[in-house]
């Protein structure tokens, strides 16, 4: 068993429990909202709307290789596709929102396709960060870093496209940023909340504006 492990299932492993996780998309040029609640249940990964998102597409090579990903990996539906026209459509909760994130295949191979800054998926317990980080491990995905940013606990992966994705857990702290500590994942939950609140005291808290706005 690994360090830190807690004796209770993650509401990810037990695959049950109300609001696991929720999906904020971040496009570097487009940083609008983009809230999704999801949870996990006994019969497959089921999600419930709280809020309105917008959709986020993105051009790919591999666009088979990362719906899959998508789809079996972070648990998104695949809602629609069309094959020969190389596009698919994939949507947190397929009866509310037709879809949140469409893949495209890249129309040229010089085509640059990464040129998303972070796409970022939040989850409601810091023990889904950890079980998530070791799926990620066990399908052999490429990890960045796994860090605190005081305001939350994060696990940062390419996906097969080489995009980086976040997956994280917020904190309840109110501290200044920027801010990357390195953490061990496998370490106990009051341990990583522990160092995370410990930059209250030396980051202080968020600043605001430095400039006048309007």
């Amino acid at each position: 068993m690994r360090r830190g492990r807690q004796p209770r299932q993650s509401a990810l492993e037990k695959g049950e429990g109300k609001a696991l996780s929720l999906l904020q998309q971040k496009a570097l040029a487009t940083p609008g909202p983009g809230l999704r609640i999801a949870h996990f249940t006994g019969k497959g990964t089921h999600y419930a709307t709280d809020y309105p998102v917008g959709p986020r597409g993105t051009f790919l090579q591999r666009l088979d290789e990362n719906a899959h990903f998508y789809s079996r990996v972070m648990g998104l539906t695949i809602t629609d596709e069309d094959l020969e026209r190389g596009i698919c459509f994939l949507s947190a909760d397929p009866e509310a929102e037709y879809h949140e994130l469409a893949l495209a295949r890249a129309k040229d191979p010089a085509q640059k396709t990464q040129n998303v800054q972070q796409v970022s998926f939040k989850v409601q317990h810091l023990d889904d960060v950890r079980a998530f980080y070791h799926r990620l491990q066990d399908e052999g995905l490429r990890i960045d870093r796994t860090v605190t940013h005081g305001i939350a606990c994060s696990v940062y992966f390419y996906d097969p496209e080489d995009n980086r994705v976040e997956l994280y857990y917020t904190t309840p702290y109110k501290i200044r940023q920027p801010l990357g500590q390195q953490i061990d994942l496998d370490t106990t939950d009051d341990e990583l909340l522990a160092f995370a609140k410990s930059f209250e005291a030396t980051m202080g808290p968020p600043r605001g504006a430095q400039h006048p706005v309007g």
